[in-house]
């Protein structure tokens, strides 16, 4: 996936935290396997489809 600041392309790295942003989905890529802070990163992919809304426990939303 290549990134909006000219640093080339971000690999998906140990992926982990996945959530709908209208017709995207935003992965938190950690990089853990590699240990390189520059896999660190927020992707956003599209998938052309809008998600369900999030499911908060009673009482926070």
């Amino acid at each position: 996936m290549s990134d909006c600041y000219g640093l080339g392309d971000i690999p998906y790295s140990t992926p982990a935290s996945v959530a709908f942003r209208g017709t995207s989905l935003i992965v938190s890529n950690h990089g853990l396997l590699a240990i390189d802070p520059h896999q660190w990163a927020i992707l956003e992919l599209g998938v052309g489809e809008t998600g369900l809304p999030l499911n908060y426990p009673k009482g926070l939303a």
